[in-house]
């Protein structure tokens, strides 16, 4: 009767912990030496990556944030799949980018949030937008996946494939895509429910067929922040939806 009263009690603390971002989570469990391993029973990878520049200046973090994820990601048992990942990281190596989405992707993720800085420079600049990192097709063949967030990315879709079928939610921001391969993204989902489009420059009307549809907002800003081109609300976006 102990030892189930005491697998209860740790059960309960992974659900607790899984609300948590996964640095605070890693500091919970150095609590207690019996929670040491409850980390690798959490099915969520959150971290945000803080430092400033790879030289150094500003917070100096212990270990480096590459390295976090890929321990977090791949401490994990079989038993314990990634049902929600979410990153904020300033210019990760693409091989590992790719490595822990695939890894995610595989598991079964329903939750995807992935947004990419960079250093020194205004997310979405003229010398940036043109460098941004190219989607992992493997990110749209995920079945489970039911939420997907992503933020500063060029959309790069698999072709021949039903894409996030069991989607719900998406929100892109300061996506680079053409408007077609937009449309083919919110097209392929047809249980979405949620759409939210900010700062996307292509995006000027959006078909939807999914007949779940509850909300959908464009966000303002600017389309590519310049002030000659006015402002992105008043670009004449639109939503259609089609049955």
């Amino acid at each position: 009767m102990a030892t189930y009263r005491q697998g209860d009690r740790l059960e309960a603390l992974e659900r607790i912990l899984s609300h948590l971002p996964s640095d605070e989570a890693t500091r919970a469990t150095a609590l207690s030496r019996r929670w040491r391993r409850v980390c690798d029973g959490v099915p969520v990878v959150d971290l945000v990556d803080r430092k400033t520049d790879r030289r150094g200046r500003g917070i100096n973090l212990p270990v480096c944030f590459d390295s976090k994820v890929t321990g977090a990601i791949f401490s994990k048992g079989p038993t314990t799949p990634i049902r929600v990942l979410r990153l904020h990281a300033r210019q990760p190596p693409d091989d590992l980018l790719d490595s822990w989405i695939a890894t995610a992707a595989s598991s079964g993720a329903e939750e995807i949030d992935l947004a990419l800085h960079w250093f020194g420079k205004a997310d979405f600049g003229e010398d940036v937008r043109g460098s941004y990192t190219r989607t992992p097709r493997q990110l749209f063949r995920c079945a489970r996946l039911r939420r997907l967030r992503l933020a500063n990315w060029t959309l790069d879709l698999p072709w021949g494939v039903v894409v996030a079928a069991s989607l719900q939610t998406l929100c892109l921001k300061r996506i680079m895509a053409p408007a077609a391969v937009l449309q083919q993204l919110v097209s392929s989902c047809p249980h979405l429910a949620d759409l939210t489009l900010e700062e996307c420059p292509t995006a000027t009307t959006i078909t939807v067929s999914s007949d779940r549809l509850q909300s959908f907002a464009m966000v303002g800003g600017s389309c590519c922040g310049h002030s000659a081109c006015g402002p992105y609300a008043t670009r004449a976006a639109s939503l259609r939806t089609r049955s």
